[in-house]
């Protein structure tokens, strides 16, 4: 037996953390072969960004951190919406910023209401959460480089990458 034993399932966070990680080790444990994909799905992503000439290059290992979860079924799933998603929000802020012609002001609240309405829905679908992510990252970023069509493209293209 161990040092410790915890007193029901739900306490193993109250193991000391060698315990912890002589568990999570192996590479039969649930955890390890997990850690050991997204460890070189970030390199390759993270060498991808260098080797791409993009202004943002850091989204693709960004994107690879946010759609890899521990299942392939789920990390496809979330890989397609997010795809999707990122493109929808491209084409809506590349529609949406020549038509209205914002102001400071009227970006302002266009960028909050694209984060409110993201986070709202974060846990429903992850599809419409990337489209108003990326509306909300372009705008944002309006404020720091005025281009806002040279950033929808970067994001995009770093999100298909």
């Amino acid at each position: 037996l161990p040092p410790f034993s915890p007193p029901c399932r739900l306490c193993r966070c109250l193991r000391p953390p060698p315990v912890l990680l002589r568990a999570t080790l192996p590479l039969r444990s649930t955890a390890c072969r997990p850690a050991i994909r997204l460890g070189v799905i970030l390199a390759i992503a993270t060498a991808l960004s260098r080797l791409f000439p993009l202004q943002r290059g850091y989204w693709i290992p960004l994107t690879a951190l946010f759609v890899l979860k521990p299942d392939f079924t789920t990390t496809f799933a979330r890989g397609a919406a997010r795809s999707v998603g990122t493109i929808l929000g491209a084409l809506l802020t590349t529609l949406l910023v020549p038509l209205l012609l914002p102001t400071d002001r009227v970006l302002i609240l266009l960028d909050a209401l694209a984060a409110f309405i993201a986070f709202t829905f974060l846990n429903v679908n992850y599809a419409i959460f990337s489209s108003f992510l990326t509306i909300e990252v372009v705008i944002f970023l309006t404020f720091v480089a005025p281009r806002p069509f040279v950033t929808t493209f970067d994001l995009t293209l770093a999100t298909v990458i």
